[in-house]
């Protein structure tokens, strides 16, 4: 986490998932990270943002959150047991987020934001490999391939695997990355989080 304190910005992400992908995307679209002076830091999990914008932000260092809404395939609503406080836990994680970054949240039992690109933070109302790889025609097909050519199903190496195949035809990158550049060139500190 320490290059973030020698970054110009900072993209919080949640893992090696976006890590290994997202990188890949920039770069494609002309927007290099690196030479932006740009950290793409992975904070483990979603539950762990929250900790880490309010270290890098009270240092005053632009900060961009990207991260899982984790909304269930099926109604929250119909779920039970250990599925049902599964959600209600990711929910008021999501809560808690939107909260902290300053956004208004419902008073429903449940909480799964849609996908949103917003000034500080983008929300994918699942996941990113929703939004990004299983949408793709060949998905099935390049997921597939990576876990012929790494021999395991590695989330992380797969992401990477699909984005290097995606990126080898740039009308096929999820239109969203250029929302989100535009975003990161516009993103300023702005004012404390604790205040």
């Amino acid at each position: 986490k320490s290059e973030g304190f020698f970054a110009k910005k900072i993209v919080l992400i949640e893992g090696d998932t976006e890590k290994y992908a997202l990188p890949n995307y920039f770069i494609a679209k002309g927007y290099d990270l690196d030479v932006n002076r740009i950290a793409l830091i992975g904070a483990g999990s979603v539950d762990n943002i929250e900790y880490l914008l309010l270290i890098f932000k009270e240092f005053r260092i632009p900060c961009y959150a990207i991260f899982d809404g984790d909304k269930p395939s099926v109604d929250p609503n119909t779920l039970t047991g250990s599925q049902r406080d599964d959600a209600l836990n990711k929910s008021k994680r999501n809560k808690g987020l939107y909260t902290f970054l300053n956004k208004s949240v419902p008073g429903d039992l449940f909480f799964f934001p849609p996908t949103s690109i917003e000034d500080n933070f983008t929300v994918w109302e699942k996941n990113f490999e929703e939004e990004f790889h299983k949408s793709l025609v060949d998905y099935d097909n390049l997921k597939s391939e990576a876990k012929k050519l790494f021999g395991n199903d590695s989330k992380p190496l797969t992401a990477r695997f699909i984005s290097e195949k995606v990126c080898s035809d740039p009308t096929k990158i999820e239109k969203k990355i250029d929302s989100i550049i535009t975003k990161l060139k516009e993103l300023s500190w702005t004012r404390s989080i604790i205040d």
